[in-house]
């Protein structure tokens, strides 16, 4: 599923359609000033109350190949953790995340849609199943 900013929440109820677990709702933060850090901010919204996101391992961007930002973010650890749903830690999805990017200097002024995934785990407590989630997202950046 792709989301664009401004994301409508048409989610809300959409389970029963067969979209995915957890929507994603992300926008591209450009920098405050030349040389400053910019950032793709995401939240995620699990579609159903028993739905939590993990901590570890920590969700990921992945930006396309050929976009017009260099990802910043740190080296993703090699190491994944085995999850289990009674004993994981959870992120607070009422808050949001931000990954790490810079505009790459040689784009040319303008507006683009730059293609990405996000990626995470995710966990049903009461169904006792932890699963990995991968959701396509696109932002619009304006390289001025």
């Amino acid at each position: 599923m792709i989301l664009t900013l401004p994301v409508a929440l048409f989610w809300l109820g959409a389970a029963a359609s067969g979209l995915s677990d957890v929507a994603v709702e992300a926008h591209y933060e450009a920098p405050a000033k030349p040389g400053a850090p910019a950032a793709i901010v995401a939240r995620l919204f699990p579609r159903s109350t028993d739905l939590r996101v993990n901590e570890l391992p920590a969700p990921r961007l992945r930006l396309e190949p050929q976009s017009v930002l260099i990802d910043r973010q740190p080296k993703a650890s090699a190491h994944v953790p085995v999850v289990d749903p009674e004993f994981a830690r959870y992120l607070d999805t009422a808050g949001w995340l931000r990954f790490a990017v810079v505009p790459d200097p040689g784009t040319p002024r303008g507006i683009y849609t730059v293609p990405a995934s996000l990626t995470f785990a995710y966990c049903s407590k009461k169904q006792g199943w932890c699963k990995k989630g991968v959701e396509r997202i696109e932002v619009q950046v304006t390289i001025p």
